[in-house]
């Protein structure tokens, strides 16, 4: 079998089925320094470790529930779960800050951030954009998230979901649309709530 990423994904998927230990540790070689990237630019920093550990242990509990049934695929599979993972811990910290706030009132908090307000308002459009993208659908939700959110190339996310260029420039643009669409309807208002996802990009990768 090829030295390929597709080789390496097919190797790895089967060993985890198999449940060798060594697919598990490939599969953290393979895919913890990226996903750790892209968690440190949503999560602080001390809760990056704890969310990373539960999307690895989620995808190999996918993996051997047969729930990949294409191993060339692994990668999307790989961040379709971590996205998954940020919403759950975004959803479970909004829920819990509101439950604090509820049950001590006069309470105050002191951040650890430098900048309370900033991050006050980068969770609240963080909570709304991972509402917004799961009410798309799943190949949507990836292309916007690979390329605004990680700034992938799109040949690469063209190559990983098996489809033309022109099919992931109009997927792109549609989704993008449908997503200003839905983020200005749960906002309530009419300012371009699409920025709240897509600020990664310059107006020149339209």
């Amino acid at each position: 079998m090829s030295d390929t990423p597709a080789g390496r994904w097919d190797r790895m998927v089967a060993q985890i089925q198999a449940g060798d230990t060594a697919g598990q540790q490939a599969l953290y070689d393979e895919f913890a320094s990226g996903l750790r990237l892209f968690l440190l630019n949503h999560l602080q920093r001390e809760d990056v470790e704890d969310t990373l550990h539960d999307t690895l242990v989620a995808t190999i509990t996918a993996v051997r529930d047969g729930q990949l049934r294409e191993p060339e695929r692994l990668a999307g599979f790989v961040h379709t779960i971590a996205r998954r993972q940020l919403a759950g811990y975004i959803e479970d910290t909004v829920q819990r800050r509101e439950t604090s706030e509820e049950l001590l009132p006069d309470l105050v908090v002191r951040s650890r951030s430098p900048d309370p307000e900033q991050r006050a308002i980068q969770r609240q459009r963080l909570e709304m954009a991972a509402k917004v993208l799961r009410a798309l659908p799943e190949v949507d939700q990836e292309i916007l998230t690979r390329f605004y959110w990680e700034g992938q190339e799109p040949e690469r996310i063209c190559r990983d979901l098996e489809i033309s260029y022109n099919q992931f420039r109009v997927r792109k643009s549609r989704a993008k649309s449908r997503f200003a669409v839905l983020a200005r309807r749960l906002a309530g208002k009419d300012q371009p709530a699409d920025k709240l996802l897509l600020r990664k990009k310059a107006a020149s990768a339209h």
